[in-house]
């Protein structure tokens, strides 16, 4: 079901913007959502010692003090995860245990490319995706965060890449 939306989502925005963006051969790139321009999201591998690689994303919304890190897990499932972690550009960062409680609850993430092809394992990216849909993330900080704010259905594509 949730593919199927976020296959609906992202065959819309592409009718209406023409998804004309360059590849990004990097994994580092920054994205704008499109129910909130002020909401942008940062993609970045992390590679700590003993920890391999991951990749990390922080939401961010200046205009009402709102940002929060996460980082990508692939379960047995068909897509990646958001995992909620502590600032992970903090020296002292480490991989949070995965049986702690979370002040933000798991959400499914989808990356395409141009192309339309998905990006199943947002971890070890070779390229950041063009187009990122969290599917539940508008009812997350609506209703399960401690000063949630409303947010409409949208999806981040991508406005840099470093």
């Amino acid at each position: 079901m949730k593919a199927k939306l976020a296959a609906c989502v992202l065959a819309g925005l592409l009718m209406s913007t023409g998804a004309s963006a360059a590849e990004c051969g990097s994994a580092v790139a920054e994205y704008v959502y499109s129910g909130n321009p002020a909401l942008h999201a940062r993609i970045q591998p992390l590679t700590m010692p003993g920890t391999g690689s991951t990749l990390g994303v922080t939401l961010e919304d200046r205009s009402r003090g709102f940002k929060t890190w996460f980082i990508a897990d692939k379960g047995s499932g068909s897509y990646s995860s958001l995992v909620y972690v502590d600032d992970f550009t903090q020296p002292s960062w480490h991989q949070p245990d995965p049986d702690a409680p979370r002040a933000i609850r798991d959400m499914p993430i989808f990356g395409w490319d141009q192309s339309l092809h998905v990006k199943e394992d947002l971890r070890n990216l070779k390229s950041a995706p063009q187009f990122l849909f969290v599917p539940d993330l508008a009812e997350v900080v609506s209703h399960g965060i401690e000063q949630p704010f409303p947010l409409t259905q949208g999806i981040f594509n991508r406005i840099s890449c470093r």
